[in-house]
């Protein structure tokens, strides 16, 4: 052992220092037994020479000395020398001393030797020890010592071979030395002490034990520092093996045999501090396993003492064998060393402490527990566990044979060892650091503190080891020089796991770091002031070599080396609570890094940045080459090889990284994890700093073999001919794997940071496989997510061979190689989901196959969001070189040849992108970026973008191929290139669905109106090669672009040259459109939110889309913008030929070729597009545009704001160009193109509102208007279509000249216009752009203007004005009613039409904004065709004149042909003229003017009133009307109504035959000259003007006001002709003319033929359709002459307004107009019955009003024999319908009449008679309740019956008196009359019956007669103005005979007898004469009779039950039904009879 510091023990077992210690405590070295024994015995001899009294104080008892007194150690030695035996006892009591003489107590004995002392041995100044020598091999040797008392001098005992045990509870002053042979203990309550620095030594080799309860030195006190003495307990020993040899000669052969070696021997140690004890620096090493366990302190405050417990050390053996023959020998080593030990432990108590360093070292393990301190405030103490050591095996050897020698050497090494382990348990702490290294597991556990803030220590765990071999092998031949030599090493991590586990309560001042070749983890739940590392990292490896040479020239040679990751997992995880790093400002790192896998997981505090890095690879490398020459003896010829081989390559084994931040988890650094297997990162927490991490790594491999073959042919003739051949091939492969991250807490900081400030937060994900990250917290940063990965493979041979001749000149050269690579990109993904999280920066995802980002549940990303799916997918590579040269015999160049050729090819990545932003916002732009797969976008409705969204998939793949070669010679060369490159389209399908908000920023979807100019697009997509479609359901605040459009193109050219200079050079160019379809659909909830603001451009090859949804708004910018849907599309074809003279370039040929392509465009709106313009909607700035090559199409069911265009009209172009003498003056350069027109169908739907100008161009158009469309139509368009030629010379610009025609295209074009166009249609594009006088195009169009259609501006087609040429073959149909232009007629006509589909028009409330007089110019013919009317509202005709030229025609047509419906003429202005060039055929109905209609109260009717406003017309051309044709001009009546202005114009009802209530506010007739006039004066005069002929046949119909009433004897001039006239039509008039007729004309003024129109009038009877109508119609037109009469008298002031007969001729004048000219005459008829209604009062005079009362007479009411006085009451009702007479008049009528009658009577005993009263109530009505009567009634009668036996008789009377209401509707006439009047009626009957009884039943005939008397009063209607009736007075009296029979039975129940009957019978009825005499009240003196109903005989069945009650009493229900004679009666009536 060696003393380094006062307290720290060194101990090295290799030798045995056990002797050297004895030195150092006595100072007297140890001797041989023998020497001891003689020195004892002498020690004896000289004490008992010297012997005092004091020797009495020991007696000896058997084998027991005993001291009770004072003794010296002699006499103590002396008495122990007496005992006798190998046993000895010593006993010194207390207060018994030993002093000097002599400084020990030595017994001698060698058996069982026992001390035991109570009192002092020696003292301070004279110190006596104890000192035994035993025998070690004797097991029964013992010693024991206990020690109450003090012992000053040492305790030594040695070489007992049996037990050793001490125990003290005294004081030891100068220690303990044991060395023995048995098993020692020492327990020790006492105090030890030495002068020494080490006060215990226990040593034995079987088991050495010591219990420290007390000191071991001087323990500090208050006022003095410790002197503490060290403690070594030991029981390992180092034990050498004797060298041995041993020599045999065998054979001859001398084998000699030498072996050597060493070991260790021992037993197990332990050391225990107990509580309360101090002592120094205490050590054990024990074979068999070491303790130390300490309770109480190990050094102090003041003093550094360590603790150390050893189990683990080595053996080890040589072994030599050498041999010889005298000649050849050999020699053989072997070295062997190999650990051994057990277990070693130290643990500190609670209460323990050490205040110096904690080591345990055992081979199987090593423990160290701290439950209290290691090291204090003034020292580091720190603690270590060590399980490791190493086997180690060698062996050497040589020999020599003959000339051959032979070395070889092998070397193994192999780690060994255990568990190391340290804990430090809650109490506990350690002030430096700890360390812990176990082969087999390295576990740390920290529960308590490490290390402190001022000195931070170091926390380890390692876990590592190897197996390591080497291996080397020579041989040599001296004899031919052959050797030979391999090598080999091999190396092996072994190591196993490691960890370290801090706890809750757990500090560490400083860093910790877990190492393992397994797996390494940190687990802190504490606190960690440093770094944490875990480490998992191993390897195998080998490598070597070998070379060969066989002495004669020939070798080889080869060496190697591999490599392979191996180590396992390095975790570290930062549980809830724990803390690593103090503060952020000081940024610590944590660290895991692992073969296999890498793991952080924080769910605490991290102050600093963390990382995991996992990843492992194997590697391999070679290197081979050998030479090899022959000779053909035969030839001579030499041949030799040369061969060379590397070879390496490099795996990537992977590994998984991954970081975990639970949630409250904190990382104040940043983040970086990396895997070469695979990356997760998840937080849930706070990363404050960025966060890195990756999958990358490539698997590369590289192969190359080298040949040289050389021959040499001897001779003159021979040479030497050397080939190479080469073969190389390459690969790299990415095989990193996937990287996932999830991110659901905060990424960086936006203000705190630890260094201040804001924190990036950037994440940034790479990866060779996929990468996926979800972000639910906060990113306050970037985000970076690339999935990237390739595979690369490529070969080269090469092959050369070289020729030289027998003088060495080169003679040829022959090379030829090929090299092949490829490129493949990885199909690696990835994707971004922000569910709901935040990243404040922008967000980029990468991917060589598919790209995905989701924004969802409120996810935001602030800044720009990218996702690309890499285009390039890879790439095919090739190159071949064939090189062949020549030279002469004196090596001069002769020629050579070379041919080259190389080509590439890559291909597309077909992997997909896509944004999907769900739920979420995106601050600033999208960008998605693809190729040949889906590129996709949605954003939902709450979402929104701030910036743009691009989304591109635009890539193209290259591909090209070249061929080089070219001949050398040695005066000159010759190369030709040929070069071909290809660029195709690659591009996927493009898709975007839109649902929230693009451009707006944060803010809401702005609104209508908020943005003046949007350019730029917000939203784009486009594809090279695929479709595109978008679909906008939410706002895009700028515009939209979507494009499927992209190319192919070629590339190519070929060159040749001669000696450099170049001789031609010609190339190609070719471009060929590709694309799918492009769509946009825009599909808005509300269009006050716009949808797009700005321009909308909608392109694809395929075919072109956009639909706008009907609440949806686009174009809303308020400055305007665009729309175009599809373009056109062209393929191109391009060559270039140069002409080269001495290499300079003198003439070149260009071409160009260009060829339209493309599908159909569409586009569809059903919103609003474009901006209104505001309150006024006069917005026009909007501007839609469709473009196809083959069909385009557009359908506007909304709102388009601006104009549009449809268009499919475009040239093919192919041109020349040829120039010569390029590098003269003389330089000229001819152009020829080729103009190609062509097109498709171009169609254009307009169902709802343009403000601007429609536009078609096509070779088949078509237009359809079914809204509004406010500005002008454009059909046809210029085109070129002719071949032109341009030259350039030095003198002269080029100018395009038409030297060469084609036929012209056709272009043809309908129009359907339906609803309202504003405008003109112009036709226009005959002629050439280049050259406007070549008619390149013709153009046929058809223009219906059809029903419905109001059309402004008219029809222009291109033609010249002054000669009426037409340019254009232009057809105008008028379909059904229509306006053409608009004038006053047409705008009052209108009114706001159109008003639901135009806002403006809604707004102005009428058409004013498109008043105009219209043209048609320039057409074929204008057709009217189709039943309805057209009204042409021209421009004014302005003749030729000195100001005016050119007649301005408003019809200049070829043919206004009228073939079916009405044209109405007028014209714009006042006095203007309609004109027309052109002739005119009318086949239907023509009208000079327009029919206007009047306000309804002019002629107070409730609808509104036709005339003809007239206008004159001329006509340049002939008139011609055919015998279906219709002339129509005005007419005014006789009589007319007109208001007077000077009062209102209310009245009481607008229907034309209502009663009119009129008043001087009220219209009056009158005759037209006394008429106020204003109605009339605006009306115009028809008129016709021809300068031609006139054949009027057909109908020439005269039309006036309805409601006026014609006479006799007016006339109107139609027409003034210059030609001939021909007349054979009719004359009708527009009313249905039911009573007037007129006849037509002619005459001759001033050379000119007048036609003109002159009338007679039938009785209103004529309509009547039967008696009381005629007689009703006779009425009226008996009143006629003085209705006329009064008027007139009237008009000329002869009866006042306020006169009576005035106003009730006025009425009757309503009625005349009415029956005139207002209703058809079945709508008289109607009339005239409605006025003969009052038939209804002589019906009523059909009904028995007194039918309620009782019928007492038809049957018995009361029991057979009743006597006596009754009551009674009897209920009742009739239900009467009579069928009227059609030849008569009168309607069928219905009534009810209910009631109930009550009284007395008297039973006679054979009969009854009585008085009674009775009410009745009658509702009556006729016609559908047209006519209505009610009635009440009242009546009093009396009645008798009688029986005489089988017969008997009745009678009764009843008299009433009845008030009734009746109102009468006449709806035809929309009056009601009403009336008031009495009735009365006395009605009686007389009845008698016979009755037969059969016993079981009866029958009874009878006979009655009954009369009814009534009288109704007369009266007067009210209600009903002229024609209410006055109707006369009627009375009557009818009889009314009947005969019948009735039948009945009885039978008793018992309550009553049951009396059941039946009737029949038949009445004949008289006539009742039911008619009213009446007349109007406007002409009462014309009376007239209405005949009411006609009833005739009836039949009557009738059933009842009577019943019997008691004797006097009775009740009845019965009814009958009455038929027959045009009467319906149903009757049913009941009583009650009580009789008393």
């Amino acid at each position: 052992m060696e003393r380094t510091s006062r307290h720290t023990i060194v101990i090295r077992d290799e030798f045995d220092f056990a002797q050297i210690v004895i030195v150092i405590w006595t100072g007297v070295f140890t001797m041989h037994r023998k020497t001891q024994l003689a020195l004892g015995v002498a020690t004896a001899a000289i004490a008992t020479g010297f012997a005092t009294p004091a020797n009495a104080a020991c007696t000896v008892d058997g084998n027991t000395v005993t001291c009770t007194a004072d003794s010296t150690a002699a006499e103590v030695n002396t008495a122990l020398a007496s005992v006798a035996g190998e046993d000895a006892n010593l006993e010194i009591v207390t207060d018994a001393s030993v002093v000097q003489p002599n400084d020990r107590v030595q017994p001698t004995q060698q058996g069982a030797i026992a001390i035991d002392n109570a009192g002092d041995v020696g003292t301070e100044a004279a110190p006596v020890g104890i000192f035994y020598v035993g025998t070690a091999t004797d097991a029964a040797n013992s010693f024991e010592l206990v020690n109450r008392g003090a012992i000053t001098g040492p305790v030594n005992v040695q070489s007992v071979g049996g037990a050793v045990d001490i125990a003290n509870s005294g004081l030891l002053a100068e220690g303990v030395f044991v060395n023995v042979q048995g098993p020692a203990t020492l327990v020790s309550d006492g105090r030890i002490d030495s002068s020494s620095s080490q006060a215990v030594y226990l040593a034995s080799r079987t088991s050495a034990d010591t219990v420290l309860n007390g000191d071991v030195g001087t323990a500090a006190t208050a006022t003095t520092d410790s002197d503490l003495r060290d403690v070594f307990v030991q029981s390992q020993f180092f034990q050498s093996t004797p060298t041995t040899s041993e020599t045999e000669t065998v054979d001859g052969v001398t084998t000699t045999t030498t072996t050597s070696g060493f070991t260790r021997i021992g037993g197990t140690g332990s050391a225990t501090v107990g509580e309360g004890a101090n002592t120094g620096s205490i050590g054990v090493f024990a074979l068999d396993g070491a303790t130390v366990s300490v309770d109480g302190s190990v050094g102090s405050e003041t003093e550094f003492d360590s603790v150390s417990a050893s189990s683990n050390t080595q053996e080890g053996s040589t072994i030599t064998v050498s041999q010889s023959d005298g000649t050849d020998s050999s020699f053989v080593r072997t070295s062997t060393q190999t650990a051994i030990g057990a277990s070693a432990s130290v643990s500190i108590g609670e209460t323990g402490s050490v205040s110096g360093s904690v080591n345990a070292s055992g081979l199987e393990s090593a423990d160290v527990d701290v439950d209290g301190t290691v090291g204090n405030e003034a020292f580091f103490a720190s603690v270590s566990a060590n399980s490791q050591n190493t086997d180690f095996q060698s062996t050497s050897a040589n020999s020599t044979t003959g000339t051959v020698s032979t070395s070889s050497f092998e070397q193994t090494s192999s780690s060994v060892g255990g568990t190391a382990s340290v804990s430090v348990s809650e109490t506990g702490s350690v002030t430096g650091g700890i360390s812990a290294n176990g082969f087999a597991a390295a576990d740390i556990s920290i529960d308590g503190s490490v290390g402190t803030a001022a000195n931070p220590s170091f926390v380890s765990a390692s876990s590592n080891g190897s197996d390591n071999t080497f291996a080397q092998d020579s041989t040599f031949d001296s004899d031919t020089g052959a050797n030979d030599f391999a090598q080999l090493s091999t190396n092996s991590s072994t190591g196993s796991d490691a960890s370290i586990e801090i706890g809750e309560t757990g500090v560490v001042n400083g860093s910790v770091n877990s190492f393992a070749n397994g797996d390494a983890a940190v687990v802190n739940a504490g606190t960690v002031s440093g770094s944490a590392f875990a480490t998992a990292d191993g390897t195998d490896s080998a490598n070597g070599s070998s070379s060969v040479f066989d002495g004669a020239g020939n070798s080889e040679f080869a060496n190697f080396s591999t490599s392979e990751g191996t180590g396992g997992t390095a975790a570290i995880e930062n549980a809830a609570g724990g803390l690593i790093g103090l503060d952020a400002t000081a940024p610590v790192t944590v660290q895991a890094n692992g073969d296999a896998a890498a793991s952080v997981s924080n769910a605490g505090r991290i102050n600093g940045n963390v990382g995991a890095f996992a990843g492992a690879f194997s590697s391999e490398s070679a290197n081979s080459g050998s030479f090899a020459s022959e000779t053909d003896a035969a030839t001579g010829v030499v041949t030799s090889v040369s061969e060379n081989a590397r070879a390496n390559s490099s795996t990537n084994l992977g590994g998984d990284a991954g970081f975990a931040n639970s949630e409250g988890g904190l990382v104040t650094g940043s983040v970086d994890v990396s895997g070469t297997g695979s990356a997760d990162v998840s937080n849930e927490g706070a990363v404050i700093g960025r966060t890195f991490a990756s999958s990358r790594a490539t698997d590369s491999a590289f192969l190359e073999t080298i040949v040289t073959t050389t021959v040499t042919v001897p001779g003159a003739d021979g040479g030497t001919t050397s080939t190479r051949e080469l073969q190389r091939n390459q690969s790299n492969v990415s095989s990193g794997g996937d990287v996932t991250g999830i991110y659901a807490g905060t990424n960086g900081a936006v203000q705190f940071a630890p260094f201040g400030g804001a924190s990036d937060g950037s994440v940034f994900q790479s990866a060779n496989g996929n990468s996926s990250a979800i972000v639910t917290g906060s990113i306050f940063g970037n985000f970076n997510g690339d999935a990237t990965g390739s595979e690369f493979a490529s070969s080269f041979s090469d092959s050369q061979t070289s020729t030289f001749d027998a003088d060495g000149d080169f003679r040829s050269f022959d090379r030829e190689y090929l090299y092949e690579e490829s490129n493949r990109q990885a199909e690696s993904d990835s994707s971004l989901i922000v569910d709901g999280g935040r990243i404040t920066g922008s967000a980029s995802v990468y991917a060589t196959s598919s790209a995905n980002i989701q924004i969802a549940a409120g996810g935001a990303v602030d800044g720009n969001l990218n996702a690309t799916a890499q285009g390039f997918g890879g790439y095919d590579y090739s190159e071949t070189y064939d090189l062949a040269q020549t030279f002469d015999e004196d090596g001069g160049f002769v020629g050579s040849e070379l041919f080259r050729t190389f080509a590439s090819g890559e291909i597309a990545n077909g992997g997909d992108v896509s944004v999907a932003i769900t739920d979420g916002t995106v601050g600033g732009s999208v960008f998605t970026n693809g190729a040949g797969g889906i590129n996709s976008f949605v954003l939902g409705a709450d979402s929104s973008v701030g910036g743009v969204v691009s989304q591109r998939s635009q890539y193209s793949t290259r591909g090209y191929e070249q061929t080089f070669s070219s001949t050398s010679t040695a005066t000159g060369s010759t190369t030709s290139n040929d070069y071909l490159e290809t660029l195709t389209a690659s591009g996927g399908d493009v898709t975007a669905m839109v649902a929230g908000t693009i451009g707006v920023g944060d803010m809401d979807p702005l609104g209508y109106g908020d943005v003046a100019n949007a350019g730029g697009s917000s939203l784009s997509l486009s594809t090279n090669a695929g479709d595109a479609a978008a679909t906008v359901s939410g706002q895009v605040r700028n515009g939209i672009s979507v494009i499927a459009s992209g190319a192919d193109t070629t590339f190519a050219f070929q060159e040749e040259r001669e000696d450099g200079l170049r001789t031609s050079y010609s190339q190609q160019r070719t471009s060929a459109r590709t694309g799918g379809t492009a769509t946009l659909t825009v599909d808005a909830a509300n269009a006050d939110i716009p949808a797009i603001f700005g321009n909308i451009t909608v392109f694809g090859l395929e075919g072109s889309s956009a639909t706008i949804g009907a609440n949806s708004s686009v174009l809303a910018a308020t400055n305007g913008a665009s729309m175009q849907v599809g373009t056109y599309f062209f393929d191109t074809v391009s060559t270039r030929e140069d002409e080269y003279t001495n290499g300079v370039l003198t003439g070149q040929t260009t071409t160009f070729e260009r060829s339209g392509t493309g599908g159909a465009a569409t586009l569809t709106n059903s919103g609003r597009i474009g901006y209104d313009g505001g309150a006024a909607f006069d917005g026009t700035s909007a501007f839609a545009e469709v473009y196809s090559t083959t069909a385009a199409t557009a359908v506007n069911n909304g709102q388009i704001f601006g104009s549009i265009g449809v268009f499919s009209l475009y040239e093919d172009i192919s041109s020349t160009t040829t120039r010569t003498d390029l590098d003269d003056v003389t330089r000229t350069d001819t152009t020829t193109t080729t103009y190609a027109a062509t097109g498709g169908t171009a169609t254009l739907t307009n169902n709802g509102l343009v403000t601007g100008n429609a536009s078609l161009a096509a070779l088949d158009g078509t237009l359809v208007n079914n809204g509004v469309l406010r500005g002008d139509v454009s059909l046809g368009q210029s085109v070129n279509n002719y071949t032109t030629r341009s030259t350039d010379t030095l003198t002269q610009l080029g100018e395009e000249e038409v030297f060469d025609l084609a036929e012209a295209i056709e272009q043809g074009y309908a129009v359907e216009q339906n609803g309202l166009l504003g405008g003109t249609i112009s036709v226009a594009g005959v002629f050439g752009a280049i050259d406007d006088t070549i008619r390149t195009s013709g153009i046929t169009a058809g223009i219906a203007l059809n029903s419905g259609s109001v059309t402004g501006g008219g029809v222009t087609a291109e033609y010249d004005e002054e000669t009426g040429e037409r340019f254009t073959n232009t057809t105008v149909t008028l379909n059904g009613s229509g306006y053409l232009g608009l004038g006053d007629t047409a705008l009052a006509q209108l009114e706001d039409s159109f008003g639901n589909t135009d806002p403006g028009i809604a707004a102005a409330g009428d058409l004013s904004a498109f008043a105009g007089g219209a043209r048609v110019l320039g057409v074929q013919s204008l057709t009217k065709a189709g039943n309805g009317m057209f009204l042409i509202t021209g421009a004014a005709f302005a003749p030729r004149s000195n100001t005016n030229t050119i007649a301005d025609y408003t019809l200049d047509v070829g043919t206004f042909a009228i073939n079916a419906g009405e044209i109405q003429l007028a014209t714009v202005g006042s006095d203007s003229v309609f004109g027309i060039r052109g002739n005119a055929v009318n086949a239907a109905s023509l009208v000079l003017g327009s029919r206007v209609e009047l306000p309804a109260p002019l002629f107070g009717t409730n609808s509104s009133v036709t005339a003809i406003d007239g206008v004159e017309v001329y006509q340049n051309g002939n008139f011609t009307q055919t015998g279906t044709g219709s002339l129509s001009v005005g007419v005014t009546p006789t009589l007319v109504r007109v208001s007077d202005p000077r009062f209102s114009s209310n009245s009481t009802s607008t229907n034309p035959l209502a009663f009119q209530s009129i008043g001087l506010a009220s219209g009056l007739f009158t005759t037209p000259e006394n008429a106020f006039g204003q109605a009339f004066a605006n009306l115009g005069t028809s008129f016709l003007t021809v300068d031609g002929n006139m054949n009027l046949a057909g109908t020439v119909r005269l039309v006036s006001p309805t409601g006026g009433i014609f006479t006799d004897g007016q006339r109107v001039d139609i027409a003034s002709v210059s030609g001939t006239v021909t007349t054979s039509a009719n004359v009708a008039v527009n009313s249905p003319s039911n009573f007037v007729t007129f006849d037509l004309g002619t005459r001759t003024e001033g050379g000119r033929t007048i036609v003109f129109a002159s009338a007679d009038r039938v009785g209103f009877e004529t309509a009547g359709n039967n008696q009381n109508a005629i007689a009703a119609g006779t009425a009226l037109s008996a009143a006629f002459p003085d209705v006329i009469a009064t008027i007139r008298a009237g008009s000329a002031g002869g009866i006042g307004l306020g006169g009576d007969q005035f106003v009730l001729a006025q009425d009757l004048a309503n009625i005349f107009v009415g029956f005139d000219s207002l209703l058809t005459m079945d709508q008289v008829s109607t009339a005239l019955n409605e006025l003969a209604s009052g038939e209804f009062y002589g019906s009523l005079t059909a009904l028995e009003t007194t039918a309620p009362f009782v019928d007492a007479i038809s049957s018995r009411r009361v029991p057979a024999g009743a006597s006596g006085f009754n009551v009674w009451i009897a209920p009742s009702g009739d239900f009467v319908e009579l069928e009227g007479d059609t030849n008569v008049g009168s309607r069928d009528f219905e009534a009810d009449n209910y009631g109930a009658s009550a009284g007395f009577g008297v039973s006679t005993g054979r009969g009854e008679i009585g008085l009674g009263f009775g009410y009745g109530r009658i509702s009556a009505n006729s016609d559908s309740n047209l006519l209505t009567a009610e009635a009440d009634t009242w009546m009093v009668g009396a009645y008798l019956r009688q029986a005489f036996g089988n017969f008997a008789i009745g009678a009764d009377l009843v008299y009433g008196w009845s008030d009734w209401n009746a109102t009468r509707i006449m709806p035809t006439l929309s009056r009601t009359a009403l009336a008031d009047f009495d009735s009365t009626e006395l009605r009686g009957s007389l009845r008698a019956e016979y009755m037969v009884d059969f016993g079981g039943g009866w029958v009874a005939p009878f006979g009655q007669l009954s009369f009814r008397q009534f009288d109704f009063d007369g009266f007067t209607e009210e209600g009903a103005g002229a024609v209410s009736l006055v109707v006369e007075e009627a009375d009557e009296s009818v009889l009314t005979p009947t005969l019948g029979l009735r039948a009945g039975t009885a039978f008793t129940t018992g309550l009553a007898t049951l009396r059941p009957e039946v009737t029949i019978a038949y009445s004949f009825d008289d006539d009742d004469n039911s008619f009213r005499d009446v007349a109007f009240l406007g002409a009462p003196t014309n009376s007239f009779r209405l005949q009411g109903v006609d009833p005739d005989g009836y039949f009557t069945i009738g059933a009842g039950l009577f019943a019997d009650i008691g004797t006097n009493s009775g009740a009845f229900l019965r009814g009958s039904y009455a038929t027959g004679g045009n009467v319906d009666v149903a009757s049913v009536n009941a009583g009650v009879t009580i009789g008393f």
